[in-house]
């Protein structure tokens, strides 16, 4: 038998003062077999502890571009000509200056980032064991089973502190004598999961190779959630988790400090069986096959099992006889499969979200009532939750070429070309008004609908420049391009071939989730005020919502990729890698802000706007201060840019002690290492960080960037 244990400890200190990450964990894997070898075992164990203190707009979206909440956003988009001394504490921000102003963001901020203001920590708890056991039948004939639990269980205190200038406008505004709010939050998941497996392989006449498998799977997932709520905290004794301080209830109380209590459970489970078959001749040639029924608890009926399958193939080139000796192709490889795969994950997960993804959408084929406020606010029965049972896995068919090389040792990689259509997409479907539906968004239910197809390829490349001598450099880039578009709209197809969703068009034939929006013509010389194309091609300073037209352009990068290099010298080493995205466009809210001349006080605005339109300065492209058609520019594409760019995302220098020094310690290892993360960034996006996968920017930190 042998073994492996780890220990780690992780701590660090976040930008914003009072955010934090510490983490201890522990491993140990054991692995062994019998003297016979027949029967052969394994057991990893993972145990582990973390606390994170969190801004609160770390796991609240909604307040991602609220200046108030958000430190991120409001020191860069708040006045800076103010003092820090100003500020003493909460009660004495709202005796100077009372109730909430934009003018006050800073101070605000300053309050908000006091230990006890707005505390927000989670403290973790997860185990993860997993066990494996075989046991050889016979010479070719091999069973297995392998086992696994995983546990995990997340606690949150979150906390508007009595004496946070929050509170204290809150308090004062409702004439009550305490505010301050906690909240504590226990999401507890356990899972566990077995996989049976039957494999034969046998090799025949020495060169042919069969290896064929059986499986069964098996997952069960349960979810158990409880909040508790708290208003009004004494600050004599509140303590931010501990339970102390919370002022009782009492009938002359508000009905706000009566505690607010909520639970719930989910219970999650899938079960598959599948077979593989891989044949080798040779190592020469090669088939591959596989086939699986999956069913899932998220469907019901007819819908609830689906069938998916693969083939494959693949070619040595280089263990051919014309190429086995040769020295400059070491190696070629020539590879292609088809197949299908499902997915039962109706929606992605959210930023704000901690539960796993098998639990999402538990409810969506499923409707139910609940106990609401009717008529005269009397208590009422109704649909709280509109089913659609007609649900089902959403399937993914990809065909893909590909081949690997090895030149002179030197130069490796590969290339691949592939083509994939999605079917039965999941989207947000709208439904008759009459049918009353309650959630969000209103009168829409889950749905499969449409297809979805995207081509691409993707190369990967690596140069090997010294690797004979004492200093070592190696190479290597890697590039993708990806095409999209609708190949269906499915049952919303109405005839005009395309769909409208908010200021996004979905649209047959063309990109997926492009901007639906009025193209920015400048500004007219004549005023200073904004121009635009109306839908027949002629200049106005008042677009409409039917002067709206597609653009071809969405924020999903058609190119995307890396490159950089490692090298090393007599223990030395500096690496680094860049990463690019290109062709995509985004919305750069944050620069629209900064141009926007209403913002000038007490928002800092861009210098460009020295350079606004005047009657002297009629040739300007920058709107004139006076402009009178501002918020027309909000359904336009003025500010929808090119968010290519290029960044440094890693650069380490370090040494590796060598093993001579070691040699009598029990240390086997010793490295020293400096390491950068996204250090510069070249692109032509002027508001926070272009690398988001959302269509503005708003509420993100600001990496540093080199031009």
């Amino acid at each position: 038998m042998t073994n492996y244990t780890s220990v780690g400890y992780y701590d660090q200190q976040g930008i914003v003062p009072t955010t934090a990450f510490k983490r201890f964990s522990l491993r140990s894997n054991f692995t062994g077999k019998s003297t016979n070898e027949k029967f052969t075992y394994g057991l990893n164990i993972g145990l582990t502890y973390s606390r994170r203190n969190q801004l609160e707009q770390e796991t609240r979206g909604g307040i991602d571009n609220n200046v108030l909440q958000n430190p991120l956003q409001g020191y860069l988009t708040s006045a800076a000509y103010f003092s820090p001394s100003t500020y003493v504490n909460g009660q004495q921000l709202f005796n100077d200056f009372g109730s909430p102003s934009l003018d006050i963001v800073p101070f605000m901020l300053m309050d908000l980032l006091q230990k006890k203001s707005a505390p927000n920590f989670f403290d973790e708890y997860k185990t993860l064991v997993s066990g494996t056991m075989g046991y050889k039948l016979t010479k070719d004939l091999t069973y297995s089973i392998t086992g696994g639990v995983d546990y995990a269980e997340e606690k949150r205190v979150f906390a508007i502190g009595p004496e946070s200038y929050l509170s204290v406008v809150r308090a004062v505004g409702a004439g009550q004598p305490f505010h301050g709010l906690e909240q504590q939050r226990s999401n507890k998941e356990f899972m566990f999961n077995f996989v049976n497996r039957l494999n034969y392989k046998r090799v025949f006449a020495e060169k042919h190779t069969l290896d064929i498998s059986g499986y069964t799977e098996y997952l069960k997932a349960h979810r158990r959630i409880w909040l508790y709520q708290q208003i009004g905290l004494n600050p004599l004794t509140w303590e931010p988790g501990a339970g102390t301080g919370y002022v009782p209830y009492t009938p002359a109380l508000p009905q706000s400090y009566i505690p607010t209590v909520q639970a719930g459970e989910v219970d999650a489970g899938t079960f598959s069986y599948f077979g593989t078959l891989d044949y080798d001749y040779d190592s020469r040639f090669g088939f591959a096959a596989t086939i699986r029924r999956d069913a899932t608890y998220k469907f019901v009926q007819d819908y609830k099992w689906g069938t998916f399958w693969s083939v494959a193939g693949r070619w040595n080139i280089s263990k051919e006889n014309f190429l086995k000796d040769n020295s400059v192709i070491k190696d070629l490889k020539l590879r292609g499969s088809y197949g299908t795969t499902g997915n039962q994950n109706i929606t992605a997960r959210g930023v704000d979200d901690s539960q796993s993804t098998i639990f999402y959408n538990a409810r969506d084929v499923r409707s139910l009532n609940s106990l609401q406020a009717g008529y005269n606010n009397a208590t009422s029965f109704g649909v709280s939750i509109y089913g659609n049972e007609d649900l089902r896995w959403e399937t993914t068919s990809q065909l893909n070429v590909g081949i690997d090389f090895n030149i002179k040792s030197r130069l490796s990689g590969s290339f691949d070309w592939y083509s994939k259509e999605t079917t039965d997409l999941y989207m947000s479907i709208p439904v008759s008004y009459a049918n009353g539906i309650p959630s969000s968004p209103v009168n829409r239910i889950q749905g499969n609908n449409g297809a979805l197809r995207n081509q691409g390829y993707e190369l990967s490349l690596k140069y090997d420049v010294l690797k004979d001598s004492k200093l070592k450099l190696s190479v290597f880039a890697n590039g993708a391009f990806n095409d999209n578009e609708m190949s269906s709209l499915g049952l919303l197809e109405d005839g005009t071939g395309q769909i409208r969703i908010g200021d996004v068009l979905l649209k047959k034939g063309q990109t997926a989730q492009q901007y639906f929006v009025v193209p920015y013509l400048g500004v007219n010389p004549a005023n200073g005020n904004l121009l635009f194309m109306d839908i027949n091609g002629n200049p106005t300073e008042n677009p409409t919502d039917g002067d709206r037209r597609a653009t071809n352009r969405n924020y999903l990068p058609r190119y995307q990729g890396g490159f950089g290099f490692n090298s090393s010298y007599e223990g030395f080493f500096f690496d680094a890698s860049f990463v690019y995205s290109k062709e995509f466009s985004k919305f750069d809210t944050d620069y629209a802000s900064l141009m926007d001349i209403r913002n000038v006080n007490p928002f800092p605005v861009a210098s460009e706007l020295i350079n606004a339109w005047t009657p002297t300065n009629t040739s300007s492209n920058i709107p004139s201060w006076g402009a009178t058609n501002y918020d027309s520019g909000d359904i336009s594409d003025r500010f929808l840019r090119d968010a290519s760019f290029v960044r440094l995302r890693n650069i380490t220098f370090g040494y590796d002690v060598p093993a001579k020094f070691l040699k009598d310690t029990f240390i086997k290892g010793c490295r020293f290492r400096l390491q950068g993360e996204n250090i510069f960034t070249w692109t032509k996006w002027k508001g926070f960080d272009p690398e988001t996968f959302t269509q503005g920017g708003t509420g993100y930190f600001q990496i540093g960037r080199a031009s």
